[in-house]
């Protein structure tokens, strides 16, 4: 999923409190998404970082729970959102904690 960072997204999320304990956020983009554009997806890339800034000051537990990825040469595809995809899920979705036998 993806939220609109051009727009609405950031101003909603510096309005915004998070409470809940057990979030985890995962937030990717490619560095050249907008490039080249002059309608507000050239401001994909700053948004997506200020947003990233905003949301680790604001969700419980901080960096710890979420986390920014980007790729120097990544673009709008699903190129890129498939290679991306499974580590997000992997880091919003962790699964249970290994129970230690003793």
């Amino acid at each position: 999923m993806r939220g609109n960072l051009c727009r609405k997204g950031k101003s909603y999320v510096e309005s915004s409190t998070f409470t809940q304990n057990d979030v985890r956020l995962y937030m990717y983009v490619g560095e050249t998404e907008g490039v080249g554009r002059d309608n507000l997806q050239q401001y994909m890339v700053p948004n997506t970082k200020k947003v990233y800034r905003i949301l680790t000051d604001k969700i419980p537990g901080g960096a710890d729970q979420i986390m920014l990825e980007t790729d120097p040469e990544g673009v709008h595809s699903h190129q890129y959102f498939n290679k991306y995809f499974p580590r997000g899920m992997r880091f919003a979705y962790p699964g249970p904690s290994v129970i230690q036998r003793a």
